[in-house]
């Protein structure tokens, strides 16, 4: 599993950096439209794609939280992220099939 928190002192928290760079891009439209394809461009999939987009960006600033959260110690920080990036996957998944479906492409 990749490393999402660090530890800089004791109990305290932070991205590492090259997630820091995933989580601004996952949170950026275009980075979004240029690798996951452009609403506009996909009408059969657009409502779909433009949800998906905002749960992308909904979970990426979950986990930006986590790592704000005192209340919780590194490892439930860890899990709490790892439930976040698998539930993701999940609708990650289920718009790559429906965007197959739509171009009857196999997935």
């Amino acid at each position: 599993m990749n490393q999402i928190f660090g530890s800089v002192e004791g109990n305290s928290a932070h991205l590492v950096p090259s997630q820091v760079d995933t989580l601004t891009n996952l949170s950026t439209t275009t980075w979004l439209r240029s690798k996951l394809g452009d609403p506009a461009k996909l009408p059969s999939v657009k409502s779909d794609l433009e949800g998906l987009f905002g749960k992308i960006t909904d979970t990426t600033d979950k986990v930006r939280r986590l790592t704000a959260d005192r209340t919780r110690t590194k490892n439930q920080q860890h899990l709490a992220a790892e439930e976040l990036a698998v539930g993701l996957s999940s609708d990650v998944r289920r718009y790559a099939q429906l965007l197959a479906k739509a171009s009857h492409v196999e997935v």
